[in-house]
C-alpha cells in the first residue's frame, strides 16, 4: 500500500506543485471537523470579518486588509481526507480471514448487519482495485466522497461505540500488533 500512496500523492500534487498539508486532530467536539469544513469551502462560501475597505484606521485593520487581499487573490479550497476513511480503506485490505475475525468481534450484531458490513468492505476493495492512479479527479472523488460515505455506512451499521473500539483493532491488525 505504501507504493500506491506514494504514487497517488505524487500524482495528485506533482513534483513542481506547491502544496500545504494541514493535520487537524483533537477531542470530539473540539472543532477540527468544523475547521476542515471551512478550509474545504469555495471562497464565496466562507464568512469572515476581515477589513475590506480602502483606508484602514489602525494597525489591526491594515493587517486584516493584507490578509483579505491575499485571501481574495489566492484562495484554493483544501481537499479534506479523513483518517477514519483511510482506516476504512485499510479494513478492506485485510485478508478475508482477518476481516472475518474483525467482524466476529461484533457478536451481538444480527447476521444481516454483518452481511451489510461485508458488502461495504467488498465494494471498497473492488473500487480500490479499479482505481486509476493517473486520473486525479477519480482519486479525489474516491478519497473525499466514496470512502467517507462508506465509512459513514459502517459507523451506522456497527454503532458509534463499537465503531471506535473496533477500528482501533484495524490499526493493530495492519501494524502487526495484536491486542491483548
Amino acid at each position: 500500500m505504501k507504493n500506491y500512496f506514494e504514487q497517488a500523492i505524487s500524482k495528485i500534487y506533482g513534483d513542481e506543485d506547491d502544496f500545504i498539508i494541514i493535520g487537524l486532530t483533537g477531542q470530539t467536539g473540539s472543532g477540527c471537523s468544523t475547521v476542515a469544513s471551512i478550509l474545504s469551502k469555495q471562497q464565496e462560501q466562507i464568512k469572515h470579518s476581515l477589513y475590506k475597505g480602502n483606508t484602514p484606521e489602525n494597525n489591526t485593520q491594515r493587517k486584516e486588509k493584507i490578509v483579505f487581499k491575499c485571501f481574495e487573490k489566492t484562495w484554493t479550497p483544501f481537499i479534506s481526507i479523513q483518517a477514519s476513511s483511510i482506516l476504512t480503506l485499510m479494513l478492506s485490505e485485510i485478508r478475508i480471514e482477518e476481516s472475518s475475525s474483525f467482524i466476529g468481534t461484533f457478536s451481538e450484531l444480527p447476521p444481516s448487519t454483518k452481511d451489510k458490513i461485508f458488502e461495504v468492505i467488498k465494494s471498497i476493495k473492488e473500487r480500490f482495485e479499479k482505481l486509476d492512479t493517473k486520473d486525479i479527479e477519480s482519486l479525489r472523488e474516491f478519497y473525499t466522497d466514496f470512502l467517507p460515505n462508506q465509512n459513514t455506512t459502517l459507523k451506522k451499521e456497527i454503532g458509534a461505540s463499537g465503531y471506535v473500539k473496533n477500528f482501533h483493532l484495524i490499526v493493530h491488525l495492519k501494524s502487526g500488533f495484536r491486542s491483548a
